[in-house]
């Protein structure tokens, strides 16, 4: 038997074999230069470094932002020796940050971490420097902002959320007692006797406020007259005037007001009468004791018996004089 000739042919199944890998190793090597474009892996960087009193879950690796726009990453944290220590920082940061950006971080630019939503991961923020400030050069010491403390900040939002939660409950006791009718306004809004009496009040007050408002009495007077709004306009006017008048130390009121000689003198005065009071009072006490002329003149009715004869025979003298001056008239013989 003639032994089987081989035949030799092109194989295409490892071409295509070959082909797949070709291509899947293009799309790695897209995908990986891709990668590099959106987390600058071969952009140019240089060094700057940071410090934080917290990293607040920072970590080596995470992301560093201009403006909210990645620019490198986290390169090492470390803590500074205790003797280096300044403004309560502890820890130190080196960042990673592309040359291209190197105009947008100045002197005066400032780090600050934060969280991509409210627990997400952290990342380091840097704010955009202005014209006027320097450009950091590699090795520059960027100052960093108090970061926010994320667990403060849950903790007042749970203290606040226990609040509300209180709050809701009062509520729902308050109109709990409405809706059965218990208080005041649970009383207006389910007795109907009452409801009656809050209209009737009400439309007697509108009534009393319509017949103010259009009658001729006192109260409508005042308010449509323009005569009596401008009397009482001049009676403040005279009244601020009186005041200005005392506040000036004008008049005797003024200065009875702001001057101390006159109250001094007007205290004198008062310490005088109250000297003479105080003797009166002595003299009265004595002619109520019967003591001294005038005491017993009061209490003595013999005394004011004989005091009263002598005014009438004093009174029949003058009588007698007037009626008989001769009698009266000295005489003198001279032979």
């Amino acid at each position: 038997m003639a032994p089987r000739s081989i035949r030799k042919g092109f194989d295409w199944g490892r071409v295509r074999v070959a082909a797949l890998i070709v291509v899947a190793l293009l799309m790695l090597v897209f995908a990986v230069y891709k990668a590099g474009e959106v987390f600058d892996v071969f952009a140019d960087r240089y060094e700057l470094i940071t410090l934080l009193p917290d990293a607040a879950g920072l970590r080596e690796g995470n992301a560093v932002t201009v403006a909210g726009q990645r620019i490198g990453e986290v390169e090492e944290i470390e803590f500074i020796p205790l003797e280096r220590q300044r403004g309560g920082h502890h820890l130190q940061l080196r960042l990673s940050v592309a040359s291209e950006v190197r105009e947008q971080i100045r002197g005066d630019s400032r780090t600050r971490v934060r969280a991509q939503g409210v627990l997400g991961d952290k990342f380091l923020d840097i704010s955009p420097g202005t014209a006027g400030a320097r450009v950091l050069m590699p090795g520059d010491t960027l100052e960093s902002d108090t970061p926010i403390d994320y667990e403060e900040v849950l903790a007042r939002a749970a203290g606040m959320i226990d609040e509300a939660e209180t709050v809701i409950v009062n509520l729902q006791e308050v109109t709990g007692s409405i809706a059965r009718g218990e208080g005041a306004l649970g009383q207006l809004l389910t007795d109907d006797v009452l409801y009656e009496r809050v209209v009737l009040t009400t439309t007697e007050l509108a009534r009393t406020l319509h017949d103010v408002n259009t009658s001729d009495g006192t109260i409508g007077r005042l308010l449509h007259d323009p005569a009596i709004y401008n009397r009482l306009s001049n009676a403040l006017a005279s009244l601020d005037s009186l005041t200005g008048t005392l506040t000036r130390s004008e008049g005797t009121l003024g200065r009875l007001v702001h001057s101390d000689s006159l109250y001094n003198a007007l205290t004198g005065t008062a310490a005088r009468a109250d000297s003479v009071l105080a003797q009166m009072e002595t003299l009265a006490q004595g002619m109520h004791s019967g003591e001294g002329t005038i005491a017993r003149l009061v209490n003595d009715p013999q005394l004011y018996d004989e005091l009263l004869k002598s005014v009438v025979d004093l009174q029949t003298l003058l009588l007698d004089i007037r009626e008989n001056p001769d009698r009266y008239s000295p005489r003198i013989d001279i032979f």
